[in-house]
Order: structure tokens, then sequence, then C-alpha cells
């Protein structure tokens, strides 16, 4: 079914709204069991697979989404049957390896030198949060003890473009920064930060 969908739609979205198929989705008697799979999959392409936003359709540029390739699917159906952690070293020792074999050889590439570390994430918002993480504990090595870094915590100060992700406002706030912690830089007509304002604003906070 998934493969039909897959290789028949002619538009990127049918443009449903939310309106139009909350009541087919509020309609679902959870506590009801259909009885059969060819039940509950005629059910799932009624409010799911129907209306679904397919990236891979060659008109579909509202958002930085990527189609989904087969290395990709492959990947997930062998990831999602053997669900391993890589918290710890006794949870999966292959896995970890392979994660770790991929930062350095990934970062070989970029040209960042031997020393160089990384982690994969989901996509850009968590990869905001996890390098605003690593700059506010930079920025709190300064100030040792817990007092301190209370103190220092709500003069901490992100700077980003005007055309910056909203990701890097919900993390200065999930990282325990001021409401008023990020700053926004204007850009030029190419959506590129001003350094001649970025300089100021600089200058100001300081």
């Amino acid at each position: 079914r998934v493969a039909r969908r897959v290789a028949g739609v002619d538009r990127p979205f049918t443009g449903v709204t939310p309106g139009e198929l909350a009541p087919r989705v509020a309609g679902v008697d959870l506590d009801r069991p259909l009885g059969d799979t060819a039940a509950a999959l005629d059910e799932l392409d009624e409010v799911y697979l129907r209306d679904a936003v397919w990236f891979h359709h060659p008109r579909y540029l509202a958002h930085l989404n990527c189609p989904v390739v087969i290395p990709a699917l492959l990947g997930e159906a062998v990831l999602s049957a053997v669900n391993s952690s890589l918290d710890t070293w006794d949870q999966s020792v292959g896995a970890t390896l392979i994660e770790r074999r991929l930062i350095d050889w990934t970062a070989e590439r970029i040209g960042l030198g031997p020393a160089a570390d990384g982690v994969f994430t989901s996509g850009g918002s968590q990869s905001n949060l996890q390098a605003l993480l690593l700059a506010r504990e930079e920025a709190c090595q300064v100030a040792p003890g817990p007092q301190a870094r209370a103190e220092l915590l709500p003069r901490l100060r992100v700077l980003t473009s005007t055309a910056g992700h909203f990701s890097v406002q919900k993390s200065a706030n999930l990282l325990g920064l001021a409401p008023d912690a990020v700053l926004t830089v204007p850009t030029d007509a190419r959506r590129r930060m001003i350094p001649a304002v970025l300089r100021r604003e600089i200058e100001r906070c300081r």
C-alpha cells in the first residue's frame, strides 16, 4: 500500500486542512478492535497515507525535509528490528563502533583535523540545542560553584541572524537562559548576517 502511494502520487499534498481531517481521526474508536489487518490498513490509508505530504515529489519545495532514499529505508528497517541503544558499550559494541567510525570519516572529509569529534543528530533543531549546550557549558567554566553559575546564566547572550531558525530561541529557553537571551542581527539582501552590525551588537552587549 505504501509503495503504491509513493509510486502513484501526482502532487506533493492533497491540500487537506486540519479541520477537514480532524473529524475522521476523532471518529476512530480506539477501544474497538478492527478485527483484521486489512481493515486496519484501510483506516491507516484514510487518516494518514492518503493526505500525507510526499517529500519525494519534484514539486515539493516547502521545507528542508529530504526525500526518502532506498538505503535509508533499509537502514530504518534494520534499526527498528534490532532497536540498539548506543548509550553505553555494553548495549551495542558494533553500532557504537560504526557511529564512531562514520564520525571520524566525516570529520576527516570536512578537514577538521584528527582532534575533531562529533555526534549524529536527528536534524537542525537538535543540532542547535547541542551546540548551544556546549557553548553554555564553555561559558560557565569561568563561574565555579552553583551560586556563580546562577548569577552568570541570566547574563549570557546568543546572537543569531534574523534568518535564524526558531529552534535557537527554543533551545535557549530549554537551557535556562534569560527570556531576552537571544538577540537577532539583521541580514543583507542575500540573507547573510551583516558583520558590522554584529560587531556593534557585541560591543553593546559588553
